[in-house]
């Protein structure tokens, strides 16, 4: 994907994968009944979880067939298969990485504070990503180089749709020209702009226009139906999400997870104690991918967890990253998509005043 441009086909896949798969799965809680351990009694699978997952598969074997996809519900239970499947695709042209339900034990337990979370990487590199919570229709989503965004599922449906041949288009934005007709290039649009891709600036207005550049509403657009093609987008859709500029652990809320490894758990329970000595409160609401999202909304500022794997924390990491804020390895070293042990907060500052933190009391061992 060419700096600057972006691949307007597969963030439509994003977006309509990771609705669909959400509201699947929010529509059977205490449906299902069949509950399977993997590594553990805290490691748990259900039936609505694989077919969830399947949910996103077939929309990605429908809408780009080449694509490579890495998902939890298709990887071997334990860290060392998550590992080697993910070398063995980490490199791929177009990779899918999938969450279909982060937080399986809160949906059985009926606590609705689980999402779907998706990422999509070019060659190693994260290049869009989805958190979506369905019990609150709202989708944190980012673009590398264009952003992080919240907006209302239902809402942002209308943005992308699937024209006569099965293609995802861009629908009508806030601020395009409602009264334009079919084919029409819309004032701000790249006209020149391939099939599939916009091109719009690091601010997320539309390139390439003779007139002044037109900037994102930071509300959630009003969204009317069109027949748009792609290279017509005039924005990105939704609110434009900012980290919390917050850099005091005195200050901040902090969240974290507890691991299904007993020896990364016992790291959490003790490392937890010393945020808590220091931070102005610690909260956990059992799935990383949602941490994440609210540490890119500014909800919270910031939080850790161990032993996690590429598809807990990939659509996060880049939503941080894009909403201003930074994520890390524990141990200091950038993030990539092996990181298992990570920092992310809003703040350089707070995260590593975090990592010295977490480095005192007690470190688990590294996954071989």
């Amino acid at each position: 994907m060419q700096e600057g441009v972006i691949d307007i086909h597969r963030l439509s896949i994003l977006i309509q994968a990771s609705i669909k798969a959400g509201r699947y799965f929010a529509a059977r809680v205490g449906s299902d009944k069949q509950v399977t351990q993997k590594t553990s009694a805290a490691d748990v699978v259900t039936e609505v979880d694989k077919a969830a997952e399947e949910i996103i598969r077939g929309h990605i074997r429908r809408m780009a067939p080449d694509d490579v996809v890495l998902g939890e519900e298709g990887t071997a239970p334990g860290a060392k298969a998550a590992k080697s499947a993910l070398e063995a695709v980490s490199d791929a042209a177009h990779l899918w990485i999938i969450d279909p339900i982060d937080g399986t034990t809160n949906f059985v337990s009926k606590i609705p504070l689980s999402v779907v979370s998706l990422a999509y990487a070019a060659q190693g590199e994260l290049k869009l990503g989805a958190v979506y919570d369905p019990y609150r229709d709202e989708l944190f989503y980012a673009v590398r180089g264009h952003g992080a965004w919240r907006v209302r599922g239902e809402e942002v449906l209308n943005v992308f749709t699937s024209d006569a041949t099965g293609h995802r288009v861009s629908q009508h934005v806030a601020g395009a020209a409602s009264t334009a007709a079919e084919g029409t290039a819309i004032e701000g649009a790249a006209s020149t702009a391939a099939e599939g891709t916009a091109q719009i600036t690091s601010e997320g207005t539309v390139a390439g226009s003779t007139s002044t550049e037109r900037s994102l509403t930071p509300t959630v657009p009003t969204l009317t139906p069109s027949t748009l093609t792609p290279s017509k987008l005039t924005a990105l859709p939704g609110e434009r999400m900012s980290a919390s500029s917050i850099g005091e652990l005195r200050r901040s809320v902090i969240a974290s997870g507890f691991p299904t490894r007993a020896d990364h758990r016992e790291a959490s329970l003790v490392n937890g104690m010393a945020i808590v000595r220091r931070a102005k409160s610690l909260r956990g609401f059992g799935a990383a991918a949602l941490h994440l999202a609210y540490v890119a909304a500014g909800r919270i500022e910031g939080f850790w967890e161990y032993d996690l794997n590429a598809w807990d924390i990939a659509a996060g990491a880049l939503l941080v990253e894009e909403a201003g804020g930074v994520i890390t390895a524990i141990d200091g070293s950038a993030y990539e998509l092996a990181v298992r042990n990570v920092v992310a907060c809003g703040q350089a500052v707070l995260a590593e005043d975090i990592r010295n933190t977490l480095a005192t009391p007690y470190q688990p061992e590294s996954v071989e």
